[in-house]
């Protein structure tokens, strides 16, 4: 859930050199456990000498509170932001069994940037509250040719691959698959099913099946893996770093 649909609204200046303090809270977040920093579009990481908009945050002081108004520092968090940086959205791990309870319904989180690179940054920064729902891509493709023997129409063959996720996920989680094969006889797109097994938080099996006489001499595919909400919990959440 997005604190707002619009990342250049929903912030509040902290000064009068518009270094952003970002306020966010939500009575309909019950297991809230960390946030996001969004940083805004067109945001240039690579033309920090003459963009004004281009420094960086390399750390943000983070601070919560249960009533909106009371707030208590958490610390201070670093972004792991850098100039050739192209993911733009960093998740920071507030919470766990060393912070926390379970219950920290309506908890309002403060952002505010404390160290940057550059011209001190006038960027507007959006909160999301994690957990939503995180998706994962990634490419599948087969190390080595797969040929199925050729068998009478009806008959599956299969073959299972494991395959590695590009970043290991807090818990496993679910994997969906869209995958197009090579056929040696058309050298044509085509489609297989494909079902998976043993989904961990590090890698998964994949089944892959093909109907008939086809014989398929690589594999190039897609897999989104998906994490809702209410698979995990405070417990499950590593230690952070910081």
């Amino acid at each position: 859930m997005s604190i707002c649909e619009d990342s250049w609204n929903g912030w509040t200046p902290a000064d009068n050199d518009r270094s952003p303090t970002v306020v966010a809270g939500s009575d309909d977040i019950k297991h809230f456990h960390g946030i996001g920093v969004r940083i805004p579009r067109g945001y240039d990481y690579f033309n920090e000498t003459n963009n004004k908009n281009s420094g960086y945050v390399t750390q943000l002081k983070v601070s919560h509170s249960l009533n909106g108004i009371d707030y208590k520092e958490f610390g201070i968090v670093e972004t792991g932001l850098n100039h050739t940086t192209f993911d733009y959205f960093k998740i920071i791990y507030l919470y766990n069994t060393y912070h926390s309870s379970v219950n920290v319904y309506g908890r309002s989180i403060k952002v505010q940037p404390i160290k940057w690179v550059g011209d001190k940054p006038s960027m507007i920064m959006e909160v999301i509250y994690f957990p939503i729902k995180l998706t994962q891509s990634g490419t599948v493709r087969s190390l080595a040719p797969i040929f199925w023997t050729p068998a009478a129409n009806g008959v599956v063959r299969e073959f299972k691959q494991k395959v590695s996720f590009e970043s290991s996920f807090l818990v496993p989680p679910k994997v969906a698959i869209s995958l197009n094969t090579l056929s040696n006889s058309k050298e044509s797109s085509t489609i297989v099913s494909l079902s998976v097994q043993n989904v961990t938080r590090f890698d998964f099996i994949a089944v892959f099946s093909s109907w008939g006489d086809s014989v398929i001499w690589d594999i190039i595919g897609t897999y989104v893996a998906t994490i809702d909400e209410q698979l995990y919990y405070p417990e499950e959440l590593p230690t952070t770093n910081w």
